[in-house]
């Protein structure tokens, strides 16, 4: 009897232990983005249009890294997309410790609009958990 307690006993706090490492890593690595665009002359956009997201650090005009998403789909110039859900192409932490980090956004063949990223409230909770 004393055998099987103690085998169960090990066995839950394997399990336990088993379930912090997963929890370990839990923070997720994907941005999601959803804004409002408009082109100067024609108007909000509407329709499924290639849309091409890069990482820009500080001032630089080459992005450390890049998604396209084919058929972004506008409504009213609404638009909503996960960034980063490839895993052959993850945004990693190591992206993100960059200074000054932009979103660079290039809605079918226009110029590239940046947007500041800056912290969320999950971010900032994990950074304090």
């Amino acid at each position: 009897m004393r055998r099987i307690f103690s085998s169960m006993l090990f066995t839950l706090i394997f399990c336990l232990f088993l379930c912090v490492l997963a929890h370990a890593d839990t923070t997720p690595k994907v941005i999601t983005v959803q804004a409002k665009a408009s082109h100067r002359t024609a108007g909000l956009y509407n329709g499924a249009i290639t849309t091409q997201f890069g990482l820009y650090p500080g001032d630089l005009d080459t992005p450390i890294w890049t998604e396209v998403v084919s058929n972004v789909n506008y409504i009213n110039g609404n638009f909503s997309v996960q960034l980063g859900t490839n895993s052959q192409n993850p945004i990693t932490t190591a992206l993100l410790n960059n200074d000054g980090l932009r979103l660079g956004i290039k809605i079918g063949n226009g110029v590239v609009n940046f947007i500041p990223i800056k912290s969320v409230p999950y971010a900032i909770q994990s950074n304090i958990s």
